[in-house]
Formats: C-alpha cells, sequence, structure tokens
C-alpha cells in the first residue's frame, strides 16, 4: 500500500509483477489475501495514475484466481465480484474522440484501446477459470447484475462495456432462455444513437453466431435478425456498416435457406453498391455475396449477370497488386460459388478468362508459403472443377503442382528445427516412435489445414474428372506417398488413402492397367 502512494511507479510495477503468481505464490499470500491482498490490489487496478501499474494488479488479481480457483470461489467473500469490478473499469476505458475513431481502419478494430481488450480478455479468463472449478453459475449472476446496471445507466461507454461483458460470458453459457434473453438486449441496441453502441452490438452478432448459432439463427430469430442486416448495411458511420457486413459473414452461413431466401433481394440491393465503393467494402461486400451464394444455391442464379462484370472489374484492377492478394483470393472465391448457382452451361462463356486470371495469380513470383490467393484458390477450383467436369481438364496441368506443392508440409522434431516458433502462433504437437525412441513432433495449424485443403482438393479433381485425369495419375502418386506416414492426423491419412484409391480407379478405367496395377 505505500509502494502505490509513492511517485516513482517502478518499483510498485515491479512487486506487482512478482506477485503475478504461479501456485507456490498463491500459497505464500493464502492467509492474507482476503485481508490485504485484495483490497489493496484492487484499488491500484481501479485507480492507480500508472497505467502499467493497473494492469498488472488486474494481472495479479486474476493469476490468483487461475492459481487457487476452489480457494477463490468457496473461501474468499467478495474476490469475484471484485475482480470483475476491475475488468470491467477496463473495458470502459474508451477513447472520447468518437469523430477519430469513426475515421480509423476498421481492420485496426480496437489495438489502439489496449485497456478496453485487457479488460475483455480478463472477463473472459474469468469465465474459463470459473468454468473449469465448476463455480461460473457465480460468475454468469454477478456479471447479469453488473450489466443490467451498465445498460440502465444509459452512457454509451457503460453500454458498451455491458455488450461486450455478454460477448465474452456467451461461451460459457448453455441456457437457452438466457442467451435469447441477452440477445433481446444487443438487438435493441443496433438502433442505439451512439455509433460505439451500434459497432459493439453488431461485434456481438458476430460472436453469437459462433458461440450459438443454433439459436440465434434458428426459423424463430432469422426473420428478426435479417432486416438488422438489411438496415444495418446503411448505418451512416462507414465503421458500423462493416462491422455489420462482417458479422453477417458470421451470422449468414449458418442460416436455413428457406430463412434466408425471403432476404436476399434487398441484402444484394445493398450489396451492389458496396461493391463499388472503396477497396474496404469490396472486401467484405464480396464474402457477403459468396456466403448468401453458398446459402442458397441455384436460387442465386438470377444475380450471375449483374455480378459477374463486378468481380471481372475488381480482379483486373487487382490481379498484380501484391497488397490486394486478400480481396482477389475473395474474388476467386465468390465466382466458383457463382458458378455453382448457375450450374456448366451458365458458367462455361466465363470460365476461360476466369481461370486464367486464376493461374496467372498463382505464378506470380517470390509469393511466400501463405499466400492468401493460394488458399482461396484450391478451394475455388475444386468447385469449379465440379461445376465444369471434363470442360476443366485444360486447366489441371496449370493448377495441380500448386496444389501438389502444399502435400509436401511435413511435422519438424521440437527442438531440432531452425525455424522459429513466434508466441501465439496455433500449433499442432505430437509423440512420435522413430527407430525405438520416442521423440516430440511440431507442425503450424495452418500447415495442417493447407495439407488438408489439398487433399480434399486432388480428391475431388479425380473424382470429378474420373478417367480423364488418368494423365495426371503418375505425378499426383508420388506426391501423395509420403502422406502415408504423416504422424499428426488420422484424418489426413485417411482422404490419402480414399485419393489413392479413386488414382487407382482413374487409371483403370482410361486402361491403364501396368499403372493401375503398381498403385494397387
Amino acid at each position: 500500500a505505500a509502494l502505490a502512494q509513492q511517485p516513482d511507479s517502478k518499483p510498485l510495477k515491479n512487486v506487482l509483477e512478482s506477485m503475478q503468481c504461479s501456485t507456490e505464490t498463491a500459497d505464500f499470500f493464502k492467509d492474507h489475501i482476503a485481508s490485504h491482498v485484495l483490497p489493496v490490489v484492487t484499488q491500484i487496478g481501479k485507480a492507480h495514475p500508472d497505467d502499467d501499474c493497473k494492469k498488472a494488479a488486474l494481472e495479479v488479481l486474476i493469476t490468483y484466481m487461475e492459481s487457487k480457483p476452489k480457494m477463490v470461489f468457496s473461501k474468499i467473500p467478495n474476490y469475484v465480484e471484485q475482480v470483475l469490478e476491475v475488468s470491467m473499469l477496463f473495458v470502459m476505458s474508451l477513447d472520447e474522440d468518437v469523430e477519430a475513431w469513426s475515421q480509423n481502419d476498421e481492420e485496426e478494430g480496437d489495438q489502439e484501446e489496449d485497456f478496453y481488450m485487457f479488460g475483455k480478455e480478463g472477463i473472459d479468463r474469468i469465465c474459463r477459470c470459473a468454468t473449469a472449478a465448476e463455480s461460473f453459475p457465480r460468475v454468469c449472476e454477478a456479471l447479469k447484475a453488473a450489466i443490467a446496471t451498465l445498460f440502465q445507466s444509459g452512457a454509451w461507454q457503460q453500454v458498451v462495456a455491458g455488450i461486450s461483458a455478454m460477448c465474452m460470458m456467451a461461451e460459457y453459457i448453455d441456457d437457452e432462455a438466457t442467451i435469447e434473453q441477452m440477445v433481446v438486449g444487443i438487438r435493441a441496441q443496433l438502433a442505439a444513437s451512439h455509433v460505439r453502441v451500434r459497432y459493439a452490438a453488431w461485434g456481438a452478432i458476430a460472436q453469437f453466431s459462433e458461440d450459438h448459432a443454433d439459436i440465434i439463427t434458428s426459423d424463430t430469430w432469422a426473420p428478426q435478425l435479417l432486416p438488422e442486416f438489411v438496415k444495418g448495411m446503411d448505418d451512416s458511420c462507414p465503421r458500423v456498416a462493416l462491422r455489420c457486413m462482417e458479422a453477417f459473414q458470421h451470422y449468414g452461413e449458418s442460416v436455413e435457406r428457406d430463412d434466408l431466401e425471403p432476404f436476399v433481394q434487398p441484402l444484394m440491393e445493398k450489396c451492389g453498391v458496396k461493391l463499388q465503393a472503396g477497396p474496404a467494402f469490396q472486401k467484405k461486400a464480396i464474402t457477403f455475396v459468396a456466403v448468401i451464394a453458398g446459402q442458397v444455391g441455384d436460387a442465386f442464379a438470377p444475380y450471375y449477370g449483374p455480378l459477374m462484370p463486378h468481380l471481372k472489374t475488381v480482379i483486373h484492377s487487382v490481379l498484380h497488386k501484391v497488397e490486394e492478394r486478400t480481396l482477389l483470393g475473395k474474388c476467386f472465391e465468390c465466382i466458383s460459388l457463382l458458378a455453382k448457382a448457375v450450374g456448366r452451361q451458365g458458367f462455361l462463356a466465363d470460365a476461360k478468362i476466369i481461370m486464367e486470371a486464376m493461374i496467372q495469380a498463382t505464378q506470380v513470383p517470390n509469393l511466400p508459403s501463405n499466400d492468401p490467393v493460394k488458399e482461396y484458390m484450391m478451394a475455388a477450383s475444386e468447385r469449379i472443377c465440379g461445376v465444369l467436369k471434363e470442360d476443366f481438364l485444360p486447366f489441371v496441368p496449370h493448377i495441380l503442382p500448386g496444389v501438389l506443392e502444399k502435400l509436401t508440409f511435413q511435422p519438424r522434431e521440437l527442438g531440432t528445427s531452425k525455424e522459429s516458433w513466434n508466441e501465439g502462433e496455433e500449433v499442432n504437437l505430437a509423440i512420435v516412435t522413430e527407430n525405438g525412441q520416442d521423440k516430440v513432433v511440431i507442425m503450424h495449424s495452418s500447415e495442417m489445414q493447407d495439407l488438408q485443403g489439398a487433399l480434399e482438393c486432388v480428391l475431388s479433381f479425380v473424382h470429378e474428372l474420373g478417367r480423364a485425369y488418368a494423365p495426371f495419375v503418375a505425378q499426383t502418386a508420388t506426391a501423395l506417398l509420403p502422406i502415408f506416414e504423416f504422424s499428426m492426423g488420422e484424418e489426413i491419412r485417411d482422404l490419402a488413402y480414399e485419393t489413392w484409391a479413386e488414382l487407382c480407379k482413374s487409371a483403370l478405367e482410361d486402361g491403364q492397367t501396368q499403372v493401375g496395377g503398381q498403385l494397387i
């Protein structure tokens, strides 16, 4: 407490960081948490003038909870409520300059509002810890009371904090009535007078679409929420309109066709306007179209004619722009879904120019391994192949090498690879036995996803083209062989075996009995 009063905050920060605890540290302080640690550290988190000390104080409170959850939840009165109060204060630490916020690039998100993000993460950690300790109902009730108070205040910072808290707790709630009650509150805020409240509400719709899609995209809720998207796309603040469109990407992909079809026309009218706006709106609009096309299938065919000229124009304008690779990839994805909607005859006239653009885009020199166009290209090629059937064959020699390149991804032994593994990256670990010795291997999750995507793409090519794929059987089989010893995922090996069977079938149907016999 004395350190907190000193003008130099560095000693206090050092002490707080040393208190961010392990189980041993928590044991050391356990007799003093309620009487000394909680009141002093809580006050520092709420009111200390130094921001780093505030964050360090909240971290102390949460790490104690994570290290000794049973003690915290059962033996220390008001611990949970006090830590939630500090977290909420962090979430309410929002920039008053709303005009500057409105002008910021939407993709920057909330990176500059460090306290806001720190507080949200704190609420999530408290909920996760309480769930593991079978004490979430207590946290849930405390959050409900806090959220009700925040909403009643009417101040925009408090309302945003209440919405953000609902987003963080939603994942841990399994009671449908509670979720629906929360969605009612969120929906009301979509029409709030303050731009930041509307923005937060659309973010909540996106979050609930991920955590509780079965509830909020049901035939009860879809007719209530879909009209909100139609209105939200016309929001006077571009950043809010973009957030609305982004939320639809999460929401729309779970709405049933019958529920979505009545709203396709008004949604597409708004989307057509956004396609002609700047790059930020174009990206969102193209994904928006792709979601609708993917959900309603052939019912989307009437929009093919009006949309294709716009998409071709976008492709032409960004084909050689390195900074717009994601937008280019999204265009190819969208076109492949449009192709599925209109079928072979409807797409055939545009197929050559689109496939040539796709091939040209993937042959740019010095592309990084995580180039987004490559990822979109595989999924788009798979769909287009299914539409064109044998008319897709001329494009296979140009597309296939890039797909097979993904099959070279293999796990590396942990500790021996020179590759750096950055903190926060998603990786997969496995223990394998080699020459009688156990070793730990590691692989980027993104590489595993690319590997699986490449296998699915090749499988589709072989299945759709049948005997016509025979000229590429040997090349594909050679690339496929190492996957049979893949140690990180049974589903990937299963895909490899399934693809191998299709290769055998293709070779035999083409009369290549020698090749087919070698494969068998």
